[in-house]
């Protein structure tokens, strides 16, 4: 950037909302694993987080087409849970899961590897404020991704 560009900020935040206090966890593990269908239902048989969303089957429905047309990304997939209270909750991953499970293992070229995360909170409101760190990004709609497939292609210079 310019000197002159960085002078001016383009995007200016406003001061935070809070809804929460922070958030205070620990660590236990983080680890690459091979995330065969017996390790996905074990996954999906962990305790269930009382705020968790239900399961969305087109959601499901929408990585098991884009890891059918090679286009789902393993290494991007992180599967996390939490120790709180003597049991371990699912905390992230519960639709990636579902889709693993629908993968026949005589489909697969490799045993696909995720990254796995374990934490540990010391209160249930803990358990609370790291479920909702997660999935809070903004998603690409359909229209935005048409779009950056099509962009720069020769097909689409008119649009």
């Amino acid at each position: 950037m310019s000197k002159k560009q960085t002078d001016k900020l383009v995007v200016k935040v406003k001061p935070p909302l809070d809804l929460a206090e922070g958030l205070k966890c620990e660590i236990v593990s983080d680890k690459p694993i091979k995330f065969t269908a017996a390790k996905a239902f074990e996954y999906l048989e962990l305790d269930t987080f009382h705020g968790e969303r239900p399961v969305n089957e087109r959601h499901v429905q929408f990585l098991y087409n884009a890891w059918s047309g090679g286009r789902f990304m393993w290494d991007h997939v992180i599967l996390c849970c939490c120790d709180y209270d003597k049991k371990r909750y699912r905390i992230n991953g519960q639709h990636t899961a579902w889709m693993r499970v629908n993968i026949k293992d005589s489909d697969l070229k490799t045993e696909p590897e995720v990254r796995e995360v374990v934490y540990s909170v010391a209160s249930e409101e803990q358990l609370r404020i790291l479920y909702s760190t997660f999935d809070q990004n903004k998603v690409r709609s359909p229209a935005h991704v048409f779009k950056a497939l099509m962009s720069g292609t020769r097909e689409a210079v008119d649009l």
